[in-house]
């Protein structure tokens, strides 16, 4: 493995969807994995995180140190956990790097997705070593010396606020930035997070008609819109945006009618695609 390789997952937000009007785009929940040379970090843990379990597993074990970033501790972010298969494997080695929690450890918080009554697993069929860490704001993650993690903090999502996370390798760089909202522009940390990234991977749930929606407006949601997400990534020297975070109801057909929106704001904008290999150079 080598070169700087972003692959997504899991591109779907608040619950997977499954069937004809979903497969091209992919029905699951966050999830992204990036492979530096012979690191893997991870991005979060939705329904994603299942297959990229799966294809990690047809490695010879033990696999080198996997690193799972959890952004935060929404549902749709760290349901599939628990379906990892590394974790189940003696030898493997898991570092999950995940936010403070104000009503317990976060050690707890996730390993309960594993116990009664919401799961028969039991923490003892985990086999493979894993080590918790809490992520602190602007403090760099350096990952087997080549890889470079900044967690960065976000007020904007209900209720404990949400984590971004710029990785990079050498000179390329991406910035996951999953459960934001900036409807008047952004804060101050977002230009020097996003200045000359390589890809931005930006929430993207909204039309700006459901965001504005008189009878049932979505603002203070913590989720952008598509408009939001290319007037971001505009006039920040951002090498490509990928849209992301899809609100479950919009279909393959409403997420290319968002694409054209946004490529109206931003030439180089994308849709994230699950089983999507970006090659970052």
């Amino acid at each position: 493995m080598s070169g700087f390789v972003l692959t997504f997952y899991g591109v779907r937000g608040s619950y997977p969807v499954a069937g004809p009007r979903f497969r091209k785009y992919g029905g699951n929940t966050a999830c992204l994995a990036c492979s530096l040379c012979e690191s893997i970090v991870v991005l979060d843990a939705g329904t994603g995180i299942i297959n990229l379990g799966e294809q990690l597993d047809l490695d010879k074990p033990p696999l080198g140190p996997i690193h799972i970033f959890i952004s935060h501790y929404h549902i749709d972010h760290i349901q599939g956990l628990p379906f990892f298969k590394p974790l189940y494997r003696r030898g493997n080695r898991v570092v999950i790097h995940s936010p403070s929690y104000s009503n317990g450890d976060a050690e707890s918080l996730l390993m309960s997705l594993f116990m009664p009554p919401f799961s028969p697993i039991g923490r003892d069929s985990i086999r493979a070593e894993v080590e918790f860490r809490t992520l602190e704001s602007e403090r760099e993650v350096v990952v087997n010396g080549e890889a470079r993690v900044e967690p960065v903090y976000s007020p904007t999502h209900p209720r404990e606020g949400v984590w971004m996370f710029r990785v990079a390798s050498g000179r390329h760089s991406l910035v996951y930035a999953t459960d934001v909202e900036f409807p008047a522009g952004t804060d101050t940390v977002w230009p020097r997070l996003c200045r000359r990234t390589d890809v931005l991977v930006h929430d993207a749930q909204y039309l700006d008609e459901e965001y504005f929606d008189a009878s049932h407006p979505r603002k203070d949601f913590g989720h952008s819109t598509v408009s939001m997400a290319a007037r971001n990534a505009a006039g920040l020297d951002v090498g490509r945006l990928f849209l992301f975070h899809y609100e479950p109801s919009h279909t393959d057909a409403v997420l290319e009618a968002s694409l054209a929106r946004a490529r109206k704001l931003f030439s180089r904008s994308f849709l994230a695609r699950e089983n999507q290999r970006i090659e970052i150079h």
